[in-house]
């Protein structure tokens, strides 16, 4: 990984520029990303000449992006690392056009910028403002999120004793598995709070897991649950922005949601409350 700008030289990105030049050999790639295809299986997905496919493949196997046996191409190693990489940074590039506006108002700054890499997951979501007629609409639907669900992992960046509420009641009630991820200073407040001692209850009884960070200022609430997910951000002058990307129970992208959460976890130091 590129740590400093001194590192960036014309051979750091020289591959990357040579496989964006060219349409065709993304598209390619991004065909035999999905399964190995014979000239006949790709040429019904990519609308080109024979000659011309036959050109970028030969191509992209001098390069051991792509291999050929038993006259069906399919991508090397690295040209399957490779080919991820690349299209993860053209759907995070998609996705931060699309939420440009809301991006722009919203820092990053101390986010783990490793992971800006899973903005692309925003695409699958739904967006939900809570308007001046009804401000308290997002946290609504992040209770009913909660209802039926019966596994949690948090990663909580506020003290919000209504917040707080749906997630111990979800605990209570559903009898949820839960793991926290907070800081230090969040962990004390909920320690000396009125949910000290149900969280001390339900830790004894293993069914919550409090993972708190040396960072003590996080900038993301994600939820993600058996059923939906949510996520939030924080506004640049650091105040927290409840309007909410929802997931439903099933996407496209959950799995990686998931991995999302425990590199996070790793990433920011977290040690397990004992």
């Amino acid at each position: 990984m590129i740590k400093s700008i001194n590192e960036i030289n014309v051979e750091s990105y020289e591959k990357v520029r040579y496989l964006l030049s060219s349409e065709l050999r993304l598209k390619t790639l991004r065909v035999l990303l999905e399964s190995d295809m014979t000239l006949e299986q790709i040429k019904d997905y990519i609308d080109k000449q024979e000659t011309n496919l036959l050109r970028t493949l030969k191509e992209l196997q001098d390069i051991n992006l792509v291999t050929l046996e038993d006259k069906t191409y399919s991508l090397t190693s690295t040209g399957y690392l490779a080919t991820r990489n690349v299209m993860s940074v053209l759907d995070n590039w998609q996705t931060i056009s699309k939420y440009a506006r809301c991006i722009n108002y919203h820092s990053f700054k101390k986010f783990p910028l490793e992971f800006a890499r899973y903005m692309f997951m925003l695409d699958e979501s739904e967006r939900i403002e809570s308007p001046s007629s009804d401000i308290h609409k997002t946290r609504r639907l992040y209770a009913q999120q909660l209802k039926e669900v019966t596994d949690m992992k948090i990663i909580l960046p506020i003290y919000s004793k209504q917040y707080l509420k749906y997630i111990f009641d979800t605990i209570k009630n559903n009898n949820a598995t839960t793991e926290i991820v907070t800081s230090r200073n969040i962990y004390e407040a909920i320690k000396q709070s009125k949910f000290g001692e149900e969280m001390k209850k339900y830790r004894h009884e293993g069914k919550l897991r409090i993972f708190v960070t040396q960072d003590d200022v996080h900038e993301i609430f994600l939820t993600l649950t058996n059923k939906g997910s949510s996520i939030c951000f924080f506004f640049k002058d650091d105040t927290f922005d409840d309007t909410t990307f929802f997931w439903k129970e099933k996407f496209k992208s959950k799995k990686m949601l998931g991995h999302f959460f425990e590199a996070y976890k790793y990433k920011m130091l977290s040690k397990e409350v004992i």
